[in-house]
């Protein structure tokens, strides 16, 4: 699903606007009566720890969709970006 398209009052496609895709995943995740959503974006990737308070911070090269399934059981996970 494209996350930047929407339908206005007059039941024509635009694109949305700035955090367009954020509303679009949020609203698949309402009316799929899903569990949680996590937003993964503002990042060139994901790294060991926070690069903006660790200049050693690695940049992970490969991950598997396991690794994040386990992170979110395991972590306590947040938005940082705002």
């Amino acid at each position: 699903v494209p996350g930047f398209y929407g339908e206005n009052l007059a039941g024509r496609v635009e694109t949305l606007s700035r955090n367009g895709s954020d509303l679009t995943a949020t609203v698949i995740a309402q009316a799929s009566r899903a569990e949680g959503l996590t937003l993964w974006k503002d990042v060139d990737g994901v790294y060991c720890s926070d690069p903006r308070t660790n200049p050693q911070a690695r940049l992970f090269d490969r991950l598997s969709f396991d690794f994040f399934e386990h992170l979110q059981l395991t972590l306590p996970l947040k938005d940082l970006t705002n």
